[in-house]
């Protein structure tokens, strides 16, 4: 606090702080030529509020004073504090609501809205009183009970206006009153007493308990008012709530006692059950309340037991029932009754099966008698059974009867008819006569006769109705005649069915094989033939390939025997038993332009059968025309080590020359790595091959003139880091022949002017392959740097989008897909993709002038789910799937196999499918196997 005094004063006066201030509190200082009061040691309100100050001032000369009254102003520095650490309170649990019980009080120094208490109460119970926030008195709110709760620890708080308090522990302990009558451990007992008991025997005993304590205290103990003007010491009424007298309301004319302390009933005269079988005894128990005395009522229902001297008697002397063989088990056939005189335990009456059970067919009823069936019977098996039932009643020593039963076993039709072979077989010449023999079939029926007769019929695989059987005898015979050659065997099923009502049947198939007889002549295709040569052409020379097929079987048609009949005469043809027509001379256009020959074939059947056809052979001038061969240039990509083999491309090569056949060749020396078809031009590579550029020097012949060609292939080794910098653009509406041919070599230039950053970097070009159910085509490749990394594909990516217009100047782009599942409709919280390559699965796109084969690529795309891995559902919908892991299919084509795949991910299923679905789908490994799903 700092207060102006003299703002005029000069500042060589002198001011001096006189009385009323007690222990230096305040001072004066000069600031900027003002004198002002200042505190210089803390207050205290409490200890005193108000403080009036001396100030003199003088100037060596004159000499003024003033007074200065300082009013100290409360803080909330004192918190409440309460009259008692503890309160305890004693009072009948029978206490009033809104009764006061106790008063809770608290002081605080503080003064205004900070000394202002107001009191709260807490802890567990709390509910059942009331603490008035401003009086402090604890009143009840509902009612109390000992018996659920005698002790309640509460605190009562006291607050002040500025949230300092202090609390106090408060101790409630009800005093029991006499509310609780005793209670039965049971409102109803029962004892069994047997007739010839002797008396003072204890039966049974009842037991009550009263919730009241066995020690009422009362606040007032030495005296309590009983009379007028009398007093009486209490102490000896203790517990007295809590005592329990036992005595009987009933005694069922004085044949039973209780004992009063105990509660034993005891028996006071002899039984007789059969003048009065039971009793019924009411108890009483009663407390010792001083003002009132609480009672409650049990009954005791006392049963006389009889003693066992009569034995059971069954109601018959046998049984007899008749039981089909199909009733099913669980099923009650028959009970036996026996009864017993006596009553009670001794008239309980046990069944069981003595003998004739052996098979454990059937079951008693040990209470009622009923006998039933626990397991199916069988006819077949055993007809009759024969038991031995015991009826045994409870006494001790128990008395019993016996009797007989006999169950007979009826047959029902449950037995099909079964044949001697699950299949049959038999073999018929197709020159068999109506009526023959084919085969007997036998089967037989386990039921009796009346049920177990058989009738044999065809009921399928006889279209045309050729065979007939025995319905009796189950004898096939052949009802038609036969033509092997029309239908080469037969799959009769035959059925056997039973007399029973309803009949049972069974079927078995019998496969008829038709023996072929040589009864048709070979067939040549076409009928007749037309064929050139040229002139001039070298002996030996192959004209045509005669095409000869026989209806009957093998023994009786190939190999066939050709022989020229007629048009040879000269002997300018052979034909050798391949069926090929050759020449024997040089033929000259100038001699002879046109031949006919008539060809015959004979089988290899006896006795032979023959056919013939004619051939028109014309002469033609030979050819003046070279071919022509377009050179070609192949491109390979594999992985390192591990090129499978396959054609990799195919020469194409004209001839103006209409009736030129062209030949290919490859020189000697270059055909253990490569190999070329003769007749279509394709180029074979063998596995194992190295990287580098071969050479390879073809020749195409017309078989006059011979063309030389080369064909140069490239073959690039993929390494393992290539396929993790990898970046693949998409192409839209161009199939992969169409890219290779027209636009690979020219979107190569620009896609590395695109994204070379040196010259010296390579762009290696991986794998093209069409995207399935689209028209879309992806072209998969990688930068290596100069020094021999590879560029990141975020960084080609970026290249690339920022080249697209002018990259689109040459091919159309689609789009260009980045690793994190680009396209893909991923919604869970990571997704990524990686790559796979299939080197064993080799895609070859040749064209005219260019070939590129390369290895199949597979996009696995694996998505997390709480954290853990798991495959991409699509609608975002669908659950986690487990450990599953997707594979997209790009391409899938019709009758691709899924080994490739498995090869490529590394799974294997030890399984394989052909996938013939033509719609994108995933390939999921899934409990161990592979399947083909649509998502």
């Amino acid at each position: 606090m700092n207060t102006e005094i003299v703002s005029n004063l000069s500042s060589n006066a002198s001011v001096v702080l006189g009385g009323g201030n007690p222990k230096g509190k305040f001072a004066l200082g000069l600031v900027q030529n003002e004198w002002k009061v200042y505190v210089k040691r803390p207050l205290d309100r409490e200890e005193q509020d108000i403080y009036l100050l001396n100030i003199t001032a003088t100037d060596g000369l004159f000499v003024t004073q003033t007074a200065v009254e300082v009013i100290v102003t409360d803080v909330n520095d004192n918190s409440p504090v309460c009259d008692q650490v503890t309160y305890i309170a004693i009072f009948p649990e029978d206490i009033p609501p809104n009764k006061v019980i106790l008063k809770f009080g608290a002081r605080d120094s503080d003064i205004g809205s900070s000394g202002e208490i107001r009191y709260s109460l807490y802890g567990a119970g709390n509910s059942k009183f009331f603490l008035d926030p401003e009086t402090g008195e604890l009143k009840t709110s509902s009612s109390l009970d000992r018996e659920k709760i005698p002790v309640y620890n509460l605190i009562a708080r006291a607050s002040d206006g500025g949230g300092r308090f202090c609390q106090s522990e408060i101790r409630l302990i009800l005093e029991d009153v006499n509310d609780n009558p005793p209670a039965f451990s049971s409102d109803h007992y029962t004892a069994c007493v047997y007739e010839n008991t002797a008396t003072k025997a204890l039966l049974t005993r009842v037991q009550a308990n009263d919730p009241d304590v066995a020690h009422n205290r009362c606040q007032n103990k030495t005296a309590l008012p009983m009379g007028k003007g009398e007093k009486k010491d209490i102490s000896s009424f203790y517990g007295v709530n809590r005592k329990i007298v036992y005595s009987l309301a009933d005694s069922s004319e004085g044949f039973f006692s209780v004992d009063r302390a105990s509660g034993i009933i005891i028996l006071e005269h002899p039984l007789d059950r059969e003048i009065q079988p039971s009793y019924n005894v009411s108890v009483k128990a009663s407390d010792q309340g001083i003002v009132q005395s609480l009672s409650s009522f049990a009954t005791v229902t006392i049963t006389v037991l009889d003693i066992n001297d009569n034995p059971p008697v069954f109601e018959r002397r046998d049984y007899l029932v008749t039981v089909p063989e199909d009733t099913s088990p669980s099923a009650e056939i028959l009970s036996v009754f026996a009864t017993s005189k006596d009553i009670g335990t001794n008239a309980e009456i046990t069944y069981l099966i003595r003998s004739g059970n052996e098979k454990a067919k059937f079951r008693i009823n040990s209470t009622t008698g009923s006998i039933s069936i626990i397991e199916l019977l069988d006819y077949e098996m055993c007809k009759d059974f024969y038991l031995v039932v015991e009826a045994k009643d409870g006494g001790s020593p128990a008395l019993s009867a016996v009797t007989t039963v006999n169950i007979n076993v009826t047959d029902i039709n449950d037995n099909a008819p079964r044949f001697s072979q699950e299949v049959y077989s038999a073999v018929i010449s197709e020159d068999a006569s109506v009526g023959d023999s084919v085969i007997a079939l036998i089967a037989e029926d386990l039921d009796s006769p009346s049920n177990g007769q058989i009738h044999f019929s065809i009921i399928n695989g006889d279209r045309d109705n050729e065979f007939s059987i025995d319905p009796s005898l189950g004898l096939i015979k052949v009802k038609k005649r036969l033509d092997r050659e029309r239908v080469s065997g037969y799959s009769l099923v035959v059925q056997a069915r039973d007399s029973g009502i309803p009949p049972l049947s069974a079927s078995v198939t019998v496969n008829v094989d038709i023996s072929d007889v040589n009864d048709n002549s070979p067939i040549f295709t076409p009928a007749n033939y037309t064929a050139v040569i040229q002139e001039n052409k070298p002996v030996g020379t192959s004209i045509l390939q005669l095409v000869v097929a026989d209806k009957d079987s093998l023994h009786n048609g190939p190999p066939f025997a050709f022989s020229i009949l007629a048009g040879n005469e000269e002997e300018e043809f052979t034909l050798d038993p391949q069926g090929i027509l050759r020449s024997a001379v040089t033929f000259t256009h100038r001699v002879a332009t046109e031949y006919v020959l008539c060809v015959q074939a004979k089988d290899s059947g006896k006795p032979q059968q023959a056919s013939q056809t004619y051939i028109q052979i014309r002469v033609i001038e030979e050819s003046i025309h070279k071919p022509t061969a377009i050179p070609l240039e192949i491109f390979i990509v594999t992985m390192e080590d591990d090129f499978p083999g396959g054609v990799i491309g195919k020469i194409h090569a004209t001839d103006q020359d209409m009736y030129d056949v062209l030949t290919y060749g490859l020189k000697s020396e270059q055909k253990s790595l490569f190999k070329v078809n003769h007749h279509d031009g394709k180029i074979i590579a063998l596995g194992g091959l190295d990287s580098g550029k071969y050479v390879l020097n073809m020749s195409v012949s017309d078989g006059r003139f011979q063309v030389p060609m080369d064909v140069t292939v490239h073959v690039e080794q993929l390494v393992q880091e290539m396929l993790q910098n990898t970046v693949t653009i998409r192409f839209e509406n161009i199939s992969p022949e169409d890219f290779v041919g027209l636009h690979m070599h020219g979107f190569r230039r620009t896609l590395r002017n695109a994204v070379l950053t040196q010259k010296q970097d390579s762009l290696h070009i991986i794998s093209i392959q069409p995207v399935a159910g689209t028209t879309q085509l992806d072209m998969l490749f990688a930068v290596q740097m100069h020094t021999g990394g590879f560029y990141n594909p975020a960084y080609l990516i970026q290249k690339l989008t920022n080249a697209r217009r002018h990259l689109e100047n040459v091919i159309r782009i689609s789009a260009i897909l980045e690793k994190n599942c680009s396209g893909m409709d991923c919604q869970e919280q990571h997704c990524e993709q990686s790559l796979s390559i299939d080197s064993h699965s080799l895609m070859t796109y040749s064209t005219a002038r260019i070939s590129f084969v390369c290895p199949r690529f597979y996009r696995n795309v694996r998505c997390s789910c709480n954290g853990e891995w798991s495959p991409r559902p699509s609608p975002a919908t669908r659950p986690c799937l487990g450990a599953w892991l997707f594979i997209a299919l790009t391409p899938i084509s019709r009758g691709s196999s899924i080994q490739s795949v498995k090869r490529a991910s590394g799974k294997q299923s030890g399984r394989e499918k052909l996938i013939s679905h033509a719609q994108p789908e995933w390939l999921v490994f899934i409990d161990g196997k592979w399947e083909v799903k649509e998502l």
